[in-house]
């Protein structure tokens, strides 16, 4: 009893930087998550006390969606390769800079993106692309971004969220889930979690065992 008085205490110390109310952090506030879907987030809005926030890269799309990539420090400290793909719970979309990863690609101007102090580049090509996890199933990544100047593949936590996957996080591992389906398993990497991939470019038929993300 004492230790669930002293947990309710506890939380309601904690401030929220982004609606400034007690007893949650920002990415459970009700308020950020309604606006970043709706890419109404503000760049004042973003406590710049916050250590990791302070280390973190703010990317700007075309004015409206935000997308976050927290720690940049450790993006830069740990070596990727093209299978490599970063969970991302800051990310409106899905992103990678390799045009030949698309199934199905459409090149065009969907908005130019600003990685912390660069330029602005532009999102040039907008497709489909397939993915073989290490459990066996595929995920099939709709309207991912073609961003060349971005050197990073990133899932969209909001996206997986959005068709109803569930996240599980714990002892420096992730595993996502439908239902009692594991369809991907990732491992903690400095503050960030990464999952290997293989490509799938050949036509698929989409079975239950398949999620369109």
């Amino acid at each position: 009893m004492h230790q669930s008085r002293d947990r309710s205490k506890s939380r309601s110390k904690i401030t929220c930087y982004y609606c400034g109310r007690m007893s949650h952090k920002k990415m459970k506030c009700r308020s950020f998550k309604r606006d970043q879907k709706a890419g109404n987030v503000k760049l004042d809005q973003i406590s710049p006390t916050k250590k990791q926030e302070e280390n973190s890269t703010i990317v700007v799309v075309s004015k409206e969606d935000l997308l976050y990539l927290v720690d940049e420090g450790n993006i830069l400290n740990i070596s990727y390769d093209d299978s490599s793909w970063i969970y991302d719970y800051g990310a409106s979309f899905h992103v990678t800079p390799h045009e030949s990863f698309f199934s199905s690609y459409r090149s065009g101007d969907f908005g130019t993106v600003q990685i912390g102090n660069q330029d602005r580049s532009k999102i040039v090509g907008i497709g489909d692309i397939i993915l073989m996890t290490s459990t066996g199933c595929k995920l099939i990544l709709k309207d991912e971004r073609h961003f060349p100047a971005m050197h990073l593949n990133l899932i969209s936590a909001g996206k997986l969220d959005d068709i109803g996957l569930i996240n599980y996080f714990g002892e420096g591992k992730w595993k996502l889930t439908k239902g009692s389906l594991i369809m991907a398993r990732g491992k903690k990497e400095g503050s960030l979690y990464v999952m290997q991939a293989k490509l799938c470019k050949e036509e698929v038929n989409i079975t239950t065992e398949d999620v369109e993300i």
